[in-house]
């Protein structure tokens, strides 16, 4: 195991981690805060993104991403919602877009629109330098927020808007977050609707056919005109969300095995088995006598861990079950697992 054995484990700090720090273009900034029943939020900082995996809680580490991802209806995966969107508009960021279920779309856009006129609308100055709009400025002045297609809402007679833009993530489909990332939605096996998520970055390569040539020469054929590049687009993350572990023996999208990062839900690592195929989780024990599923994954980040374990029961049962091969590319995160347990 990486990273955080052999004295980090005793670490009360909260922290980020560096995945693939030595290639800059792959590198990736993580930041953990996951408890099974109580919160998860997984911060992703790539070369030009910021992602957040789920947002039960919202962490100031959370603040900055710009597109946020939701795995299913649980308040622990869900429920920092609004309290995100706030943030981002208390400092002057711009409205999120929120990737969730299709059933859910309704729901969240319901929820957040509650959660404002719980709020209410009077004038205050935010970080950021404008204030909101007061009720009856509504009408007239139009809000910096966006939502998605069909919720707009009437309470009274004033229409109530949500800073940000909540969308839906269907199973197979590419939804495009910039020109170079893009995420695709798979289905996942929780005890109520769920799904994952994989992470596509685009990245230039040289074509195969050059491959080998010195500099000298690529820069020659360059000068000529020749193309030596192409865009391909790589499966750099994936996110089980909560899940049994049959997601990961049939995996739904081939590459959610091909990834550089998988971050996976790890619930139970000790007791048995019947606990988590009960609750729609994962065991410990699957992930030991399927390692070779993992052969073509570069590290993975097993979060959700329940809080019934300790930070170093997890440490030491990861330590103890694991093959060699699997233990050296695993870290476990237990930021938030030691605030609780503290």
């Amino acid at each position: 195991m990486s990273h955080n054995d052999e004295g980090a484990e005793t670490a009360k700090a909260a922290s980020w981690v560096e995945f693939f720090a030595d290639q800059p273009q792959n590198k990736l900034r993580v930041f953990d805060w996951s408890v099974s029943g109580f919160e998860t939020c997984i911060v992703v900082h790539g070369p030009s993104f910021r992602l957040a995996l789920d947002i039960g809680a919202c962490p100031p580490q959370a603040i900055s991403a710009d597109h946020v991802f939701i795995s299913h209806g649980h308040v622990d995966h869900c429920g920092a919602l609004h309290q995100h969107m706030r943030r981002r508009q208390l400092v002057g960021l711009p409205p999120a877009t929120y990737y969730v279920p299709e059933h859910l779309v309704q729901p969240l856009i319901d929820i957040a629109r509650l959660f404002s006129v719980v709020h209410g609308d009077e004038d205050e100055d935010n970080e950021g330098g404008s204030a909101k709009l007061s009720t009856k400025d509504k009408k007239s002045k139009k809000e910096d927020a966006t939502v998605a297609d069909g919720a707009s809402a009437e309470a009274g007679s004033d229409e109530i808007k949500i800073y940000g833009k909540i969308v839906a993530a269907t199973p197979g489909d590419d939804l495009q977050l910039s020109k170079n990332l893009r995420i695709r939605p798979f289905a996942t096996d929780h005890r109520v609707p769920s799904i994952g998520c994989l992470v596509y970055c685009k990245r230039s390569q040289l074509l195969p056919k050059y491959a080998g040539l010195p500099g000298a020469e690529l820069a020659e054929l360059a000068r000529n005109g020749e193309q030596l590049r192409e865009a391909r687009w790589e499966p750099a993350i994936g996110y089980t969300g909560d899940t049994r572990f049959t997601v990961l023996a049939c995996p739904p999208e081939p590459d959610l095995l091909k990834v550089r990062l998988l971050v996976c839900e790890l619930t139970y690592v000790e007791g048995p088995t019947d606990t988590a195929e009960k609750y729609g989780h994962c065991h410990l024990h699957d992930f030991s006598s399927r390692a070779n599923l993992f052969d073509n994954v570069g590290q993975l980040l097993f979060v959700h861990f329940s809080r019934r374990h300790s930070p170093d029961q997890v440490i030491n049962a990861v330590l103890t079950s694991l093959p060699e091969e699997l233990r050296s590319k695993v870290y476990c995160g237990l930021n938030a697992l030691r605030f609780y347990r503290s």
